[in-house]
């Protein structure tokens, strides 16, 4: 997942992104990284979900949403 720089600490920010193999029937997956403001003592949550058979990227890129 690309790295992208946060600038509000007051925000609560959302990365998400999808990606697979070429073909509908190679494995694809999801990955999720929640970042909480300055003002919230909890770590980020980073989850990553795979392997999808026999999906396509758009299911994947709207499932990771």
């Amino acid at each position: 997942m690309i790295k992208i720089r946060n600038i509000n600490p007051y925000a609560l920010y959302i990365h998400c992104d999808a990606a697979m193999d070429y073909g509908s029937k190679s494995p694809g997956g999801v990955g999720i990284e929640i970042e909480f403001p300055d003002s919230v003592t909890l770590e980020p949550i980073k989850l990553e979900i795979g392997k999808y058979i026999n999906a396509n990227i758009e299911r994947l890129e709207l499932e990771t949403i």
